[in-house]
């Protein structure tokens, strides 16, 4: 009985191992290709957008903080991981003609002076709206904290 039980375990596995045969993945190859292709391009998009945004933060005499720099980094370590697999998926890319472009201009200037930090970490200062909103949602959660004590002490004393 054991030996027929083992049989057909083998069968099976041999059977799962021949469906799973490089020919019986050959017409998936070009669906994952383009998939990794996309993939990547979106990563490289994702990375290009928000490089431009920290940019214009900076341009704009904003200070981009710790963990903008850090998921600016961690976007283009997707990148780099989304046009490896998709280098290794669909082979090595063509070289791309060069394109006629502009000469690069001067590097933009960094900032430098005081840093005005505000909402966000953004460049805008902050004025008594933002402390007196703050002010005020600090009451209101106050007297709802204290309201529920009272409640739940009077549902207690019954």
């Amino acid at each position: 009985m054991r030996s027929i039980s083992a049989l057909c375990g083998v069968a099976v596995v041999g059977g799962v191992l021949a469906l799973g045969s490089p020919a019986g993945h050959a017409e998936t190859a070009k669906g994952s290709c383009s998939g990794a292709m996309n993939s990547a391009k979106k990563a490289k998009s994702s990375y290009d957008s928000y490089a431009r945004e920290l940019r214009d933060l900076t341009n704009q005499g904003g200070h981009p903080d710790r963990s903008q720099r850090d998921h600016l980094d961690r976007l283009r370590m997707n990148s780099d991981d989304a046009s490896s697999m998709a280098n290794r998926t669909c082979g090595k890319p063509k070289p791309a003609k060069p394109r006629k472009t502009m000469p690069k201009s001067m590097p933009k200037p960094m900032p430098h002076g005081k840093v005005k930090a505000g909402a966000g970490a953004m460049s805008a200062t902050s004025g008594p709206s933002d402390l007196a909103l703050t002010s005020s949602a600090a009451l209101v959660a106050g007297a709802a904290g204290v309201w529920l004590l009272r409640r739940r002490d009077d549902e207690e004393l019954g």
